[in-house]
């Protein structure tokens, strides 16, 4: 590995962070706290995102990475105790009960399986099947993609060619380049990837558009009419993180053969830091906030 990387993975190590961008990422600055218009002037203002995190604290801390609602409010440009932020952590017992004044969710990845059990399955998926037929500007990542699927009649499964862990290739589609959640990105740019399960097979519905995909594996990316949009990959994620998920995964890796020495583990680390994968994943965690929850907020979308 310390010579060929698997198939898929990012090696354009002297691509510029900012290649391909028609402006700089521009990042969100939380406002201060309006106590004195009304809910409806906070809302289109300030619109509140959902953080739904599906991942056991305990699991998250053994991992040695922020939460869902830290990586995600850090690539919003938001503190993570921002007024616009309330976080579910839907798999330790925090479900919401409520849409109402709700401009957007975010839902993240997991260790579970989004076709096996765990805890307030039924519930979540009912939850973001509500969110779907209301049309709340939903973004799924990794489990979140999946399970978006799942709940309206999807195929998750294993994928069959293996996991993708590491910095990988993402390519856009013709309706992908199009697409506001990914506006002033290249075709082709690099992202975090931590997975093993995969959406294999989308709902025949015509509403739904993939807009990008890596060598292993289609659907890395869809559009679920005008409000919803998922990715496969980790666009909060930092280098950092997925140095701490590498290592403690080592073992695994090995015994899958993903990997056969330490030295390929090392590799697979120096090659994430190597990559300006934040700088792009930023760009579309700020883009779901500006293109969809805001003008959603607005009565624009």
């Amino acid at each position: 590995m310390s010579e060929v990387l698997p198939a898929g993975f990012y090696t354009d190590v002297n691509m510029s962070p900012t290649r391909g961008f028609s402006s700089p990422v521009e990042t969100s600055k939380t406002p201060e706290p309006d106590t004195s218009g009304s809910r409806i002037e906070r809302f289109i203002d300030q619109p509140l995102i959902y953080i739904l995190d599906p991942n056991p604290e305990e699991a998250t801390r053994a991992l040695g990475i922020d939460n869902c609602k830290v990586l995600f409010a850090t690539a919003l440009g938001l503190p993570p105790d921002s007024d616009r932020i309330r976080y579910f952590n839907v798999v330790d017992g925090d479900v919401p009960d409520s849409l109402e004044g709700v401009g957007g969710i975010i839902i993240g990845g997991s260790k579970f399986d989004a076709f096996g059990e765990y805890p307030n399955r039924d519930k979540l998926e009912d939850y973001v099947r509500t969110g779907i037929k209301r049309e709340i500007p939903t973004f799924g990542v990794c489990f979140g993609h999946q399970i978006v699927y799942q709940a309206i009649g999807g195929t998750v499964e294993r994928g069959s060619k293996g996991r993708e862990l590491g910095v990988f290739e993402i390519e856009l589609t013709d309706a992908g380049q199009k697409d506001p959640l990914f506006r002033g990105l290249p075709e082709r740019f690099p992202q975090v990837q931590s997975h093993s399960d995969v959406a294999s097979k989308l709902p025949e519905r015509s509403d739904i558009v993939v807009l990008a995909q890596t060598e292993l594996y289609d659907n890395q990316a869809t559009a679920l009419g005008d409000r919803v949009r998922t990715v496969q990959f980790h666009p909060e994620e930092t280098r950092k993180a997925i140095e701490s998920v590498i290592r403690a995964r080592a073992q695994i890796i090995r015994d899958e053969g993903y990997v056969t020495s330490d030295q390929d583990i090392e590799d697979l680390i120096a090659h994430a830091w190597s990559m300006p994968t934040e700088t792009y994943g930023r760009q579309i965690v700020h883009n779901f906030d500006r293109y969809y929850v805001r003008p959603y907020a607005r009565g624009e979308l």
